[in-house]
């Protein structure tokens, strides 16, 4: 899906670079772009017998390297518009021999990347400590950002440090939130191919961000509604909802199901074909109907007497749903648990309804005649009309829901254990 988001996005840059490499052993040199801690293959580039080279193709904005051989290289970056720029180095140590004879953006790049290795040479030559050489980059930094702020490249560079230093989190995490994604530069293209953005989703998702479903609702808001390159936001959209999609955390379907219904129901995610596209609709439109906190779907079934039950029937302070399917070994080693769990929580007012899954029902009444499951049992096999099997994502067995005195989802696809909580701490 991320892969796609990528290359079929536009934002291509007009940008023309060319330069010279004297003495170039190879005849064709590799143009890589940064993705997160990554390199990855861009393209090949042919080296005139005089070392000229020059890029024929247009290429999406961000941090390149040109890579003549191994361990011969140099970084530069491709802006989204701007003058043509030139270079000139001399093979080998084509990094430490490069200069830019024209263009401001690749200028401003080298003499930060200079400035870097100088004081890295310090601090190895014991001239300069850790600690000073941070403090002697740092103020370097600031006054080159603004000295270049109308640069590309000072707008990926800043991004680097993207926690706003004037928010509290604690105190205004939305707020916090909205700067540290400006920060991020998410209106710069060029920021997609560079490590920083990839680097700073991670931190945000992994570390910073408190792995709520209510809590992802609201940031999907503030993210979204910032002004965002369109590069940026496909980006973001693909790693959102496919994190969201995979997450193992109990309600994350809240903002997977957010997500798509704000950007692939309406043709945002164009890099989805049509099978791909339609699973994640159909996905997100069963799930849509099992969110934590909604109502459970109200539905209609058989009893193992054969009498017609529906959902709405059973009163009580806690209704554990149980789909289900008497040859699933998985289920088999559930149901124990389940029974434990009913016996339990009985005197507080635990019912359990469990729904076969099975259109064969043999095994199912057998089951039941040797286990003796003293709760509510049903099937329903009319597939004349809408069953649960509309209602409910049932994607494996047994998928398992706890609803409250008013029907609505409390928790669901836990272990069985893991429900205890839920009734022990209810006011």
């Amino acid at each position: 899906m991320l892969a796609l988001a990528l290359t079929c996005a536009g934002g291509i840059s007009a940008q023309v670079i060319h330069g010279q490499i004297k003495n170039c052993p190879n005849q064709w040199v590799k143009l890589a772009y940064f993705y997160g801690q990554d390199r990855l293959l861009e393209d090949s580039i042919h080296v005139e017998k005089d070392g000229h080279v020059a890029f024929t193709k247009t290429y999406p904005p961000g941090l390149y390297s040109l890579v003549i051989d191994d361990g011969e290289y140099f970084d530069l970056i491709i802006p989204k518009k701007g003058p043509a720029e030139s270079f000139s180095t001399r093979y080998p140590e084509v990094a430490k021999n490069l200069t830019w004879t024209e263009g401001n953006e690749n200028r401003a790049f080298t003499v930060f990347q200079n400035k870097g290795d100088q004081i890295n040479e310090l601090v190895q030559e014991g001239q300069l400590t850790p600690e000073n050489a941070q403090g002697v980059f740092a103020s370097f930094e600031e006054g080159w950002l603004k000295e270049n702020s109308d640069l590309d490249i000072s707008k990926i560079i800043q991004a680097r440090n993207p926690q706003p230093k004037d928010v509290d989190i604690n105190k205004a995490f939305r707020n916090w939130t909205r700067e540290y994604w400006k920060n991020t530069a998410v209106m710069e293209p060029g920021i997609v191919r560079s490590p920083f953005l990839q680097l700073n989703y991670a931190a945000y998702f992994d570390k910073i961000c408190p792995q709520n479903p209510d809590t992802l609702l609201a940031v999907i808001d503030i993210l979204y509604d910032l002004e965002m390159d369109t590069l940026v936001r496909n980006y973001l959209v693909a790693k959102m909802t496919q994190r969201f999609e995979s997450s193992k955390i109990m309600g994350m379907d809240k903002p997977f199901v957010k997500m798509v219904d704000l950007f692939y129901k309406n043709g945002v995610a164009y890099w989805e074909n049509e099978e791909a596209l339609g699973k994640i609709l159909d996905k997100a439109n069963e799930l849509s109907w099992n969110l934590i906190g909604s109502k459970a779907p109200i539905f209609s079934f058989i009893d193992e007497k054969g009498t017609p039950r529906s959902l709405s029937q059973i009163q009580s302070p806690y209704v554990l749903l149980v789909f289900w399917d008497a040859t699933c070994s998985h289920c088999k080693k559930t149901l124990p648990e389940v029974v434990d769990f009913y016996n339990a929580n009985r005197s507080m007012g635990l019912e359990v309804v469990a729904i076969t899954v099975e259109t064969e029902l043999n095994e199912w009444r057998k089951y039941l005649a040797e286990q003796k499951l003293l709760w509510v049992n049903g099937f329903d096999n009319d597939f004349s009309k809408q069953t649960f099997r509309h209602y409910y994502y049932i994607p494996t067995t047994p998928t398992t829901l706890l609803l409250d005195s008013e029907q609505r989802i409390l928790a669901k696809n836990l272990k069985i254990a893991d429900y205890q909580q839920f009734i022990t701490e209810q006011p």
